[in-house]
């Protein structure tokens, strides 16, 4: 019972040094297997808290930790998943979901990460659930984005004889987002169809750069200790998939052939 009188000396010092009062009903005590129910209970009412029992939490963590922490560190994955689930019933732009899952989703398990070490199926779990809500196009299906485009599949499929955009084949195939965004591309049938090679930006061969692994490239591109938006960024301009405007011009989109910043012809 000493020591519980210290205890309390010692809040009692707290409190007067911070101004502070103590939450008696939110504050409570640990023990040990080996404490007896008599001494848990004299304690318990020397220092007027309850007894923690095995479920308690302390700062949202459990005080106890048994063999299998997948279970009981299961509330971060239902957290998590919640979180996107309402997100999901939100229109979301790519940018607005890469801010959503930096800002929120990735600091949810921020403290359990810095206290335990939490297991890998559970961490490879809460990966998939942030990669499932960024690339997938419908909250509601399953479906994600195609990475790649169907092999031996052309635009000119897309296109009736007259050459114009098949309007009934490309609702019937695409969700109305992706079917309203082809819809809206001009297409231009005085321009004679070319070749065009993928491996070049301005879509010319040349003899002069060949064409090289580039698993060695993209190892040096992800590994930097850079902001992730700047390793978006590089991504997307290593692919080019930048909307510049001889990227547009290349698709036939009708652009001005002005630089916006200095206003010289590009």
């Amino acid at each position: 019972m000493e020591s519980a009188d210290h205890v309390l000396q010692i809040l009692k010092i707290f409190e007067a040094a911070s101004g502070q009062q103590i939450n008696v009903d939110k504050s409570s005590v640990f023990f040990s297997k080996n404490t007896s129910s008599l001494l848990k209970t004299e304690l318990c009412q020397r220092l007027n808290f309850h007894e923690a029992n095995d479920h308690s939490l302390y700062l949202g963590l459990p005080n106890i930790i048994g063999r299998n922490k997948s279970s009981i560190f299961g509330y971060l994955k239902e957290k998590l998943q919640n979180r996107l689930q309402d997100w999901g019933n939100k229109i979301l732009s790519k940018d607005g979901k890469e801010v959503s899952l930096k800002t929120v989703a990735q600091t949810l398990p921020n403290y359990a990460i810095g206290v335990f070490l939490l297991p890998l199926n559970l961490c490879q779990d809460l990966e998939k659930l942030m990669c499932k809500f960024w690339w997938r196009m419908d909250s509601k299906k399953e479906r994600g984005i195609r990475c790649l485009t169907l092999q031996g599949q052309m635009v000119s499929s897309l296109m009736d004889d007259s050459g114009n955009w098949d309007i009934n084949l490309i609702l019937d195939v695409f969700d109305n987002r992706d079917a309203n965004l082809i819809l809206s591309i001009p297409l231009d049938t005085r321009v004679q169809d070319s070749w065009y090679w993928r491996q070049e930006k301005l879509g010319c061969y040349s003899s002069t750069q060949q064409t090289q692994p580039n698993s060695g490239f993209w190892r040096k591109l992800w590994n930097p200790k850079i902001p992730p938006k700047v390793k978006n960024f590089l991504w997307r301009a290593s692919t080019n998939c930048l909307p510049t405007k001889d990227l547009l011009r290349s698709k036939r989109v009708q652009v001005i052939n002005l630089c916006p910043t200095f206003f010289f012809l590009t």
